[in-house]
């Protein structure tokens, strides 16, 4: 298990790497590869990360079918092997996919169920990053009142943890 546990990391990795230079076809096989390898080898927590890497992939191409697919898979995981952080990123990218489709009601209530968990397993940067996701909800939704509190609660978070580039992306 070790040696498919190294190979599916380095496959998910890689996958990580193409995805946020834009790379989508070269993307997807990584993440295809990491998924096999960790299903193979029974590597739940791996598992999950490449569903949500393929998530992500499908997020960015605006397949929101593929993407909340994909999400549902992952968070289903990690309630499963009780990785509460993990769960608390699948519903806050739940959140993202929502309101991505116009759908900010269900946006909302996946990006509030997220906070609770990261403000219950003190994840700070996660909280401000959901927050901000909030934020950004109430934007699209017409409520600029609403999104100002969101983000400057974010900012705060941010501030006091030395995220200095989250900070910056709130200051602009």
């Amino acid at each position: 298990a070790g040696d498919r546990h190294l190979q599916a990391e380095g496959h998910l990795y890689w996958g990580h790497v193409l995805l946020k230079q834009n790379y989508y076809d070269d993307a997807r096989p990584h993440y295809e590869t990491a998924l096999k390898l960790a299903d193979e080898a029974a590597l739940h927590a791996l598992k999950a990360a490449s569903l949500r890497g393929l998530s992500s992939l499908a997020l960015n191409q605006a397949n929101y079918v593929e993407a909340r697919t994909y999400t549902e898979q992952c968070l289903y995981i990690s309630r499963n092997i009780g990785n509460a952080l993990e769960e608390g990123i699948a519903l806050d990218h739940i959140g993202l996919i929502a309101c991505r489709q116009g759908n900010y009601s269900d946006a909302t209530q996946h990006h509030e169920q997220a906070l609770r968990i990261f403000r219950e397993v003190g994840d700070r940067k996660s909280e401000g990053i959901a927050l901000h996701h909030l934020g950004l909800v109430a934007v699209r939704s017409g409520n600029p009142a609403e999104a100002q509190t969101f983000y400057q609660q974010a900012l705060s978070i941010y501030h006091s943890i030395g995220d200095r580039l989250n900070e910056s992306t709130m200051l602009n």
